[in-house]
Parts: C-alpha cells; sequence; structure tokens
C-alpha cells in the first residue's frame, strides 16, 4: 500500500479512505443525533434535531475552512516558488497549461498539492480521534420517565 512518491498515487486509496471516512461520520451522527434527542422532552425534540443539524453545518463549515486555511499555510512557500519560477498556481492547475510546463515544475506541482494534502488528512484523523473519544465517554443512562402514548402522538 506504500507508495513511493506522489507520481504512484491510486485515486481508488484516497476513495477508499473517503468512503470509509463517510460511513464512520454518517453512522455516528444518527447516534449522536437520537442520543441528543433521548435527552430532553418530547415537546422539545423539534428544537434539539434542529439544533443538532445547525450546529453538524457549522461545524462542517468551519472544519473545511480551517483545513483550507491550513493547507495555504502548508502550501504558500512552494507556490511561491512556483510563482518565482513564472508559474501561476491558477495556471498550475490547468490541464492546458500543464501539458507545457516541464516534469521538474509538475512535480513541484505534485508535491506541493500532496505534502499539503497529508497534514490535513491527518488533522481529520485527529478530529476523528477525539470524536470517537467522547463518544466512547458519554455515559448511558436510563429514560427517567416511562414514554406515554399522548406525548408521542403530540409531539
Amino acid at each position: 500500500m506504500a507508495k513511493s512518491g506522489v507520481n504512484d498515487f491510486d485515486p481508488s486509496e484516497a476513495g477508499g479512505v473517503l468512503a470509509i471516512t463517510g460511513f464512520g461520520f454518517g453512522s455516528s451522527s444518527m447516534a449522536y443525533l437520537l442520543g441528543a434527542q433521548d435527552a430532553v422532552d418530547y415537546h422539545q425534540r423539534g428544537i434539539v434535531t434542529s439544533t443538532v443539524s445547525f450546529c453538524r453545518t457549522i461545524g462542517g463549515s468551519m472544519g473545511v475552512g480551517l483545513l483550507g486555511a491550513g493547507f495555504n499555510v502548508l502550501s504558500h512557500d512552494r507556490l511561491n516558488d512556483l510563482t518565482r519560477g513564472g508559474v501561476s498556481p491558477a495556471a498550475a492547475l490547468d490541464p492546458h497549461t500543464q501539458a507545457g510546463l516541464p516534469p521538474e515544475t509538475l512535480d513541484l506541482i505534485r508535491n506541493t498539492i500532496a505534502g499539503g494534502l497529508r497534514w490535513v488528512f491527518v488533522a481529520m484523523l485527529v478530529v476523528a480521534v477525539g470524536q470517537l473519544i467522547a463518544t466512547l465517554m458519554m455515559r448511558q443512562r436510563l429514560p427517567v420517565a416511562a414514554v406515554r402514548v399522548a406525548d408521542a402522538v403530540e409531539a
């Protein structure tokens, strides 16, 4: 599975990692939602459901922003090297422009992107481990009162 360089990158490996991550986060998000709903009265479940959804959306937006900023910080120096060499970052990502670039420049572009993304994925792993620890630290509790049919129907 270990590759010798960026040029040996297999897109199916990235797809596999992203699929596993998606299945993990997807299944845990439902458990978090049900846990929050179970912690409140039936009359408050709509509020809790929308709050969980809102927080998940805001957290995702902040995560994308922070990971994107981290990628930019990690890639800044190498992108400046490309710019000084006469290749703008936009041109480096354009397939038509890439066809005319020397192999050394293409390697620098690939290594810049791979180097930044490696640490983005490490940060995602740290967050996932933190989420797992938080999940394992949640205490189990039994419902305080039995569910009445009237409450369930009214909710």
